[in-house]
């Protein structure tokens, strides 16, 4: 009899655990997911493998859950506008490509193309054509930009290596976009060399979505500049973030990212969901 119950408890423990793995796993928000079959059977939320058709009693095959592997993703945007001490550096046109790296992560190359300094100077990163600024590799996280409400979400980019995110020239005088170096992010009042921007849509699993980057009208920073993330050990900490530029020998000024991108998920047909 006491080893039955001892079994029993055990079982309970088991299961405690895990609902508190499951309670943990769900609160891990927000992720990127896809419709995937599950694991044991007739605990899905769908009846198919697009996750269109909900199933009643939650007994589908199918749920949305963090995506498994990395995906591939390209995007382009319209007019690009940087601003700082310095004036402003103006592109045309981007396409940027890169990949989700876990359910929260990701990484990204940015190419801008077409771009011209507020005196009418062409713009151009060392090795690239005339009027091409390419950024270093950046890294990403999906963050909540609107503590506690938790209701817009985002993504903040920092350099995925060293100190820079990008450097150019416009005619003769170099510039420099610095970033945090990655791993090295320090909590509100200090402040990091990063950037935000919100994602859309959210909820929604689609081949598409739009990452925007915008100054704030009001304020001319950059909005969503406070917002909290995870440093260490599941600890939320806030976090100043905002670009910083600097030309010729001048010091490091505050600057605005101010673009639009559509992101296209890879191969063609792929969906991802934003969960947040």
């Amino acid at each position: 009899m006491n080893r039955i119950r001892i079994i029993g408890l055990a079982l309970v423990a088991v299961f405690a655990i895990s609902a508190v793995a499951v309670a943990s796993a769900s609160a891990a928000l927000p992720e990127f997911r896809q419709c995937q079959k599950v694991a044991i059977a007739k605990t899905g939320e769908w009846n198919n493998n697009i996750c269109t058709e909900k199933n009643a009693t939650k007994e589908g095959e199918f749920e949305k859950l963090p995506i498994k592997n990395n995906i591939k993703f390209t995007s382009t945007s319209g007019e690009s506008v940087l601003k700082a001490g310095f004036g402003s550096v103006k592109c045309k046109k981007d396409k940027d490509s890169g990949e989700t790296v876990s359910p929260t992560h990701i990484t990204v190359t940015v190419t801008f193309e077409e771009c011209k300094d507020s005196l009418a100077r062409t713009c151009t990163t060392a090795g690239q054509a005339a009027g091409v600024i390419k950024t270093f590799l950046l890294k990403g996280w999906l963050i909540y930009l609107n503590p506690p409400t938790n209701t817009t979400v985002g993504i903040f980019l920092d350099a995925s290596v060293g100190t820079k995110f990008a450097t150019w020239e416009c005619g003769t005088e170099a510039f420099e976009v610095k970033s945090t170096e990655f791993g090295h992010l320090k909590a509100e009042p200090e402040e990091n060399s990063c950037v935000a921007g919100e994602v859309f849509p959210k909820n929604v699993e689609q081949e598409t979505g739009e990452l925007k980057f915008k100054e704030n009208t009001t304020t001319k920073q950059q909005e969503f500049r406070k917002f909290e993330y995870e440093l260490t050990g599941g600890v939320k900490s806030k976090l100043i973030c905002e670009l910083e530029s600097k030309h010729g020998g001048t010091p490091f000024e505050k600057g605005t990212e101010t673009t639009t991108d559509t992101i296209k998920w890879e191969p063609a047909g792929t969906k991802v969901e934003v969960k947040g």
